[in-house]
């Protein structure tokens, strides 16, 4: 029983061992969890444009773009929106903007543009927010809009694809020329 007894602890000590030094191989190149919070790309004067289901199209450009590939998201500076479908244009220019895949475009800070013929500008501290799949969306700030000689300030506009009208939402001043 001693010869077996040695030959025992010793496949026990040697199965030990090779346990222990997968372990620490294991552990040394096992690779860790990259988080991409970083910009993945940059791209100078920036363009794009897609399709949609309603036979129109949406066209950004850009002077810069930052691209988040994970988040499907990118942000840019200088921004140039444009929307077009059978039932209405949506134009758009901001210092900046963000952009979801197929799901929404928020321009924010001096936005400017138009929706059908109606002209619109706003302040500083602006936004415009337009959600592509439900083909609706807002602008805040104080937003300004003139359609030929005619004028309405307010704080808020509504508009919707399925609607024939804006909607202007707080402080509403409005100046009609005949």
């Amino acid at each position: 029983m001693g010869r077996n007894s040695k030959l025992i602890f010793l496949v026990i000590t040697s199965l030990v061992c090779i346990a222990i030094g997968y372990s620490i191989y294991v552990d040394i190149n096992k690779p860790k969890k990259i988080e991409k919070k970083e910009v993945i790309s940059f791209i100078e004067d920036f363009s794009m444009k897609a399709n949609i289901d309603s036979g129109g199209f949406y066209r950004l450009k850009a002077k810069k773009a930052y691209l988040f590939l994970e988040q499907e998201k990118v942000d840019f500076e200088g921004c140039d929106f444009y929307y077009y479908d059978l039932k209405k244009e949506i134009s758009g220019v901001s210092d900046k903007c963000f952009f979801e895949r197929d799901k929404q475009v928020v321009l924010e800070k001096n936005v400017a543009g138009s929706y059908n013929n109606l002209k619109i500008t706003t302040k500083e501290d602006s936004k415009l927010v337009y959600d592509i799949k439900k083909a609706s969306g807002f602008v805040t700030g104080e937003v300004m809009a003139m359609d030929d000689r005619n004028f309405i300030r307010s704080n808020r506009l509504n508009f919707d694809k399925d609607k024939v009208y804006v909607e202007f939402i707080g402080n509403v001043e409005v100046k009609y020329e005949k």
